[in-house]
């Protein structure tokens, strides 16, 4: 009766251990969800912590580039502005360069004219008193042909009278 109670006991003792071993199973599964369970909560706190983070910083950046890209047109803008202004001006300048090289050629055509005028009037004067030169020498040539013409018919004349003389000296002596 002893043993039988003793193996009833042991028999009680045991399906008690596996009874209690299958609690403290149960219990460690349980634990061990709840900790799973409290880790996703954790990792799904982080993420959306790091996704309000992400937002917060794509938010950040799309202000940023914004702001980026409205400076560069700002920048842009001015740049035109500028080149504008400076087109303005740089066509103005040539313009003014350009009338002024205009103004410049009408001043030398003029004097160049004036030049070629001058040096026609200083050709026409020694021209002028190249002609007056030779008239001179031609008048004065002319003047000396006339006296020697006047000299040789004198000349002449006095050579004739000569012969006439000797002619009539002659004819009287031959009478």
């Amino acid at each position: 009766k002893a043993g039988t109670m003793n193996i009833a006991a042991m028999a009680a003792a045991a399906a008690s251990e596996r009874s209690l071993e299958k609690e403290r199973k149960r219990k460690a599964e349980e634990e061990k969800r709840r900790l799973a369970d409290e880790e996703a909560l954790r990792e799904a706190a982080s993420r959306a912590e790091l996704m309000k983070h992400a937002q917060e910083e794509a938010c950040r950046l799309a202000e940023e580039k914004a702001r980026c890209e409205q400076d560069l047109d700002e920048e842009k803008q001015k740049e035109e502005e500028a080149k504008l202004k400076a087109g303005t001006m740089n066509i103005a300048a040539m313009a003014a360069a350009a009338a002024s090289e205009r103004s410049l050629e009408k001043e030398r055509k003029r004097k160049a004219e004036e030049e070629k005028r001058r040096l026609a009037d200083e050709e026409a004067l020694r021209e002028a008193a190249s002609r007056a030169e030779l008239m001179k020498h031609a008048q004065e040539e002319a003047c000396r042909l006339a006296e020697e013409k006047a000299r040789c018919e004198q000349d002449l004349d006095e050579e004739k009278q000569k012969e006439e003389e000797a002619k009539l000296k002659a004819g009287t002596m031959n009478i």
